[in-house]
């Protein structure tokens, strides 16, 4: 009996709302009812932050072809 005294107070201190899709006593801070899983409240937009890229690499790649023995250009194998 002291049991279900205990759980008694503890739900009367709670504050409650009803969802208004099934009726179900919900906590009322929720956002989604826990008996029929449909949303109750609007959900809060955290606000992104916002990202700023800053790239400022200059850098250029050149590529210088050399072959096997060490002179660029391109080889040929076989007949031309």
């Amino acid at each position: 009996m002291e049991e279900n005294a205990t759980t008694n107070s503890a739900e009367m201190t709670e504050k409650t709302k009803f969802c208004k899709h099934c009726g179900g006593k919900i906590p009322e801070a929720a956002v989604i009812c826990k008996h029929c899983g449909c949303q109750v409240e609007e959900m809060k937009q955290v606000e992104q932050p916002s990202i700023v890229i800053n790239n400022s690499n200059n850098n250029s790649n050149v590529n210088t072809n050399t072959n096997a023995n060490g002179r660029g250009g391109i080889v040929y194998y076989g007949r031309i």
